[in-house]
């Protein structure tokens, strides 16, 4: 990948705002989308994004744009950092702005979303496309402010292709961007599986109902709300999950060892693992 070529960041959320400053700083020219003109404007105001954590600086995207056209035009890389629940909003979109030598990259796409998206396009019958996901963001990271973003960990993430015959110069092309960070999935749906918000989050949540609603939420979600009796339920969840796996032959490790690969913790306790995650301070 030259090191001149644009790359462009679809979403000004938390992971785009920490992506599009990591690679800022590091020299990329970053072409940041986002639908909501305030978030960029709130940017351009700044002068750029503020990022403090495991990357500290300012740094200013070489274009802020509400049009994803002109933000995607020519960038070797598309990075898709807007939730998974939203690529509906973006299918046909991205369809008719990229081209077949383009990189797609959900950062991170979750369960199932380049399997959605390389559907989608095939359906809207403008040739094949490169699509590659990871199994958690590239940054875990959390907006302070409309233009100032908090980077707690760089995951060591994977990153699987499809078609899967394409990893290896996915890989390199991440790899040019980010350095050493990514390992590698064998194909989607190890990707798929070894999403942790799936463990995480569904038990969290339900099994937390009374204390969010009488909170309105402000307590610590992974500090406070991840006990002994909420891990065992994650613990159940992540048995159905290694039984799926075994079941696709696909390669999946327990939740606690893919944690520690991912880089959240050191800790073997499901319960211990959760509360003890970068952002486990934040609510």
């Amino acid at each position: 990948m030259s090191a001149c070529s644009p790359v462009a960041v679809i979403g000004a959320g938390n992971v785009g705002c920490a992506l599009a400053a990591d690679l800022g700083l590091r020299g990329v020219k970053v072409r940041l989308f986002n639908r909501s003109p305030g978030r960029l404007a709130a940017i351009r105001d700044a002068g750029g994004i503020s990022v403090t954590g495991e990357t500290e600086g300012l740094a200013a995207p070489a274009l802020l744009t509400g049009s994803l056209e002109e933000a995607v035009d020519g960038a070797e890389v598309v990075a898709v950092t807007v939730p998974t629940a939203s690529l509906p909003a973006y299918a046909a979109a991205l369809a008719q702005a990229t081209a077949g030598k383009q990189l797609i990259w959900l950062n991170p796409g979750h369960s199932g979303g380049a399997l959605y998206l390389a559907a989608e396009l095939t359906r809207a019958g403008l040739g094949e496309r490169t699509i590659c996901q990871l199994t958690t963001a590239s940054h875990i990271s959390r907006l302070t402010g409309s233009a100032t973003v908090r980077v707690f960990l760089r995951s060591r993430a994977s990153v699987a292709a499809l078609p899967a015959s394409h990893l290896q110069a996915c890989h390199q092309r991440l790899d040019a961007l980010l350095p050493g960070q990514f390992d590698r999935a064998q194909n989607v749906l190890e990707a798929d599986l070894a999403n942790l918000n799936a463990i995480l989050h569904p038990p969290g949540m339900v099994c937390n109902a009374g204390w969010i609603e009488a909170t309105a939420g402000k307590f610590g979600f992974y500090a406070e709300g991840s006990g002994r009796a909420v891990a065992q339920v994650m613990d159940a969840i992540d048995a159905e999950r290694l039984a799926l796996a075994r079941a696709l032959g696909v390669r999946a490790v327990p939740f606690t060892e893919l944690f520690r690969q991912l880089g959240f913790t050191a800790s073997d306790q499901v319960h211990a693992a959760a509360r003890t995650t970068p952002s486990s301070t934040a609510s």
